[in-house]
């Protein structure tokens, strides 16, 4: 009976489909057996698949949640972008842009396993579309790592001020000039905090 429940245990684990007609064949030829020579101490391990079961349910609920913040970022971004647009060509050029910019910050996350993004990864991939060696001023540290969270906050008001600085300001006009500096300073608690100018 024992060898019975191990093996329905195995006909009901979840497996990609391509596997799981030959799955239950097994399972049901390996009960007939069972059944005849009266075998009670089969075991069959399911340890490795009842793991990758998990890790592929978790990765599943993780991509789920990622999702749903990305499609509510889009939606306050949306409607943002429509307060301010004076037109409809307005707003699909400023949520188009938005939208990359999210798309952006995503692969910089994506490339790390979404372990942390690039303060001067973020900086660089915001100004790319306006920097010139002469306009644009990039310094410091390379080894700052902003969370995913904070990297996508990050990411979309570099984007705001780069695209501002591109109509409106130093990115307008060939004498204009950008400067982006960082650093790490203490915050008087006895612990550091970034300054972004």
């Amino acid at each position: 009976m024992r060898a019975i429940a191990w093996l329905y245990a195995l006909r009901n684990t979840a497996i990609p489909d391509v596997v799981a007609a030959q799955r239950s064949r097994l399972t049901d030829e390996l009960c007939q057996i069972v059944r005849r020579q009266g075998m009670s101490d089969i075991h069959i391990d399911v340890t490795g698949r009842e793991h990758l079961e998990e890790h592929k349910n978790l990765l599943i609920r993780e991509f789920d949640h990622r999702f749903k913040n990305m499609l509510s970022v889009i939606s306050v971004i949306a409607s943002r972008t429509q307060e301010t647009s004076s037109s409809i060509a307005d707003f699909v050029t400023a949520l188009d842009g938005r939208i990359k910019a999210l798309m952006t910050t995503h692969e910089l996350l994506s490339r790390r396993s979404w372990h942390g993004i690039s303060l001067a990864d973020l900086v660089q991939q915001e100004l790319a579309p306006y920097a010139t060696p002469n306009n644009t001023k990039i310094k410091g540290s390379d080894d700052i790592l902003l969370s995913a969270d904070a990297g996508q906050v990050i990411g979309m008001v570099l984007h705001e001020l780069a695209t501002n600085a591109a109509k409106y300001g130093a990115l307008s006009n060939k004498n204009g000039r950008v400067w982006v500096c960082w650093k790490q300073q203490p915050n008087g608690q006895g612990a550091n905090q970034l300054r972004l100018e």
